[in-house]
């Protein structure tokens, strides 16, 4: 049996269980071992935040974060965007998830993963940062998983929310900067167009989106057997029973998100596009919708949706 195929069971199966984000973290901590904080993990977050504070820096002229609220959608386990906001000079961080997967653990291994990068960390942000990474080495020196997850975010500007991303509790344009990254993949469509407007409203005029979009098959990531494109041989009623709740995937190409940004009114550009395989593309017997979308389209495997709010602000 494929190994994909085994995950895909397991991960069904535990989506019927209490406690199943619970379960599934030690399923993945202990077997899959797709939890950890591995330094490809770390280098994939770490070249995230540049970016996204590159597209910044081009976009609204200005060198770092100072004074701005920043609002990451998808905590996950390890805060390293959002302790890099606070690097970068942030007044305020926030971060949503729809799962409770932050722990004082996580954190503190994300904050020692951080301090242990001190010197890359300078060459990317600036020697302007002296200041705040002392901070995260007194919280390495100082805290343990003892301590409330409630303080150590504090000491970071950071406020985790656990909540529904489509009413957000704040009011309009008040964020300057909203991320994401590997999220929007594992929302459905019609939960990520609510997402997508309610982020928007809350974007101050001159404020950045930005999400980093894996379009990728993640059981790939840990099934070499198979491709990237695996996913999309399969219609909707055979994905349904494949796919699961606690590690959804839409599976949609990127035409798709250009289609949703079009239908809310949001303008974008297209970053750092990886073009994918055509060839592996065009060896598979595609399942609607992809078998009408042009190979090369289909193909593309991850990339940014960047948005500027521009005008006046509206808000009273």
């Amino acid at each position: 049996m494929h190994k994909w195929i085994l995950k895909a069971v397991v991960q069904k199966t535990i989506s019927f269980l209490p406690y199943s984000n619970r379960i599934n973290y030690l399923f993945q901590r202990y077997v899959t071992r797709g939890v950890e904080l591995s330094d490809t993990y770390f280098g994939f977050k770490y070249e995230h935040l540049m970016d996204h504070l590159a597209f910044y820096r081009d976009g609204a002229g200005k060198a770092d974060l100072r004074g701005e609220v920043c609002l990451e959608l998808g905590t996950g386990w390890y805060p390293i965007v959002p302790i890099g906001c606070f690097l970068a000079g942030a007044e305020k961080v926030y971060s949503i998830d729809i799962s409770p997967l932050l722990t004082a653990k996580t954190f503190l291994t994300a904050v020692e993963a951080i301090v242990g990068r001190e010197a890359e960390f300078v060459a990317g942000l600036g020697e302007g940062i002296r200041d705040r990474f002392g901070v995260l080495k007194d919280i390495k020196a100082a805290c343990n998983a003892d301590t409330p997850l409630a303080d150590l975010c504090k000491m970071v500007n950071l406020t985790p929310i656990v909540g529904d991303a489509r009413r957000l509790d704040m009011g309009n344009e008040t964020v300057s900067v909203i991320t994401s990254n590997n999220t929007f993949e594992h929302v459905y469509p019609p939960i990520l167009e609510k997402i997508l407007a309610e982020m928007w409203r809350v974007l101050k005029p001159g404020g950045m989106m930005s999400h980093f979009i894996d379009m990728s098959d993640h059981f790939a990531h840990m099934d070499p057997s198979i491709t990237i494109y695996n996913y999309l041989q399969y219609g909707e009623r055979a994905w349904a029973i494949i796919d699961n709740s606690i590690q959804p995937q839409n599976r949609w190409r990127l035409p798709q998100y250009r289609t949703l940004y079009r239908a809310l009114e949001i303008p974008y550009a297209e970053e750092k596009l990886r073009p994918g395989d055509v060839d592996a593309v065009r060896a598979m017997k595609l399942a609607p919708p992809y078998d009408a979308m042009p190979a090369e389209e289909v193909a593309i495997s991850h990339g940014y949706m960047v948005s500027w709010k521009r005008g006046a602000s509206s808000s009273c």
